[in-house]
């Protein structure tokens, strides 16, 4: 049956634009309940987004949880794949505390995960179907990418502790380039060292315009690998997606607990928030017994409804 387009809301017009879309790539639709046994979230905490969660008791005397993220779920219901991929995408509502009153919401989210066998030409298509699906919600947007691992291996190369990493890491996420310098000299890094963090907090451009300063940075074989990949993800976005718009962004290499390589965001003309973020999580698959790779992205629904009213 048809659904006449004026009776459905702006947020709705998004949900199934993209779901049109991610089902048109070869995506199958995952459906899931509500609610998880608590101890999926506790036990993976440092994979959460900050905020609480939301925990009653079954009438069989299971402590449950509304779900905070749906990643989890997935990767728990995901089998041992030899070999192959498990494409799916969702149109769940997700459970967290945020905005000013720090209160429980209910957020919308769609999304698509690929699990098994993902490569660098994997992580490409990936990247460029975020581009497209901010294209497909007919929104004038930018995917920033980034690579955890090489901001990682560049401080690793500066013998410092955890701590210090920690610090600095924190720096070039908000690309506060004097606080960055100023741990710098607390810690006695090299005038070197501080220069090539520095730069990397304040690099911001297209695969052309930083390609060659990033290779300039290069100063280990974990860089290397990290730049190469980054390279050849960019390279086949921008075939896969001729209009993507895709800009090369340190700020967000930051979650290392999460992300284990490729990291994107989508920002949107007119939003002061991404409305979308991804990246690669193997590590969370090593965590639950399931050695293989895995990328996903999330649209942020509940951010786009303020087209709603514009």
């Amino acid at each position: 049956m048809q659904i006449p387009d004026e009776i459905l809301t702006q947020t709705e017009k998004h949900a199934f634009a993209l779901r049109s879309l991610f089902h048109s790539r070869g995506f199958e639709r995952y459906e899931m309940s509500r609610f998880e046994e608590y101890e999926l979230y506790s036990g993976n905490r440092d994979f959460l987004p900050d905020g609480g969660i939301i925990t009653f008791t079954d009438s069989d005397g299971r402590l449950l949880a509304l779900r905070p993220d749906v990643t989890l779920s997935i990767v728990k219901d995901t089998r041992q794949l030899a070999g192959g991929v498990r494409r799916v995408y969702y149109h769940e509502n997700v459970y967290r505390r945020g905005g000013l009153s720090h209160e429980f919401s209910e957020r919308p989210q769609c999304g698509v995960e690929l699990i098994g066998s993902v490569g660098t030409h994997e992580t490409g298509d990936i990247v460029a179907l975020a581009a497209d699906s901010l294209a497909a919600l007919g929104l004038r947007g930018i995917i920033d990418i980034s690579h955890v691992g090489f901001a990682a291996a560049l401080l690793d190369g500066f013998g410092v502790t955890d701590a210090a990493k920690s610090a600095l890491l924190t720096q070039i996420a908000a690309k506060n380039v004097p606080g960055l310098r100023g741990i710098a000299a607390e810690i006695a890094l090299t005038d070197g060292q501080t220069d090539g963090a520095a730069t990397l907090a304040s690099l911001y451009g297209t695969l052309g315009e930083t390609r060659g300063v990033l290779q300039s940075l290069v100063a280990n074989e974990a860089m290397d690998g990290a730049l190469g990949e980054l390279i050849a993800s960019v390279e086949i976005a921008e075939r896969a997606s001729p209009g993507a718009d895709i800009r090369v962004d340190f700020s967000l290499s930051q979650d290392v607990n999460y992300y284990s390589g490729i990291v994107f965001q989508g920002a949107a003309e007119g939003l002061p928030v991404p409305v979308l973020s991804g990246g690669r999580y193997d590590g969370l698959l090593r965590r639950m017994g399931k050695p293989c790779g895995a990328i996903g992205f999330s649209v942020y629904i509940d951010e786009l409804r303020r087209y709603e009213y514009a």
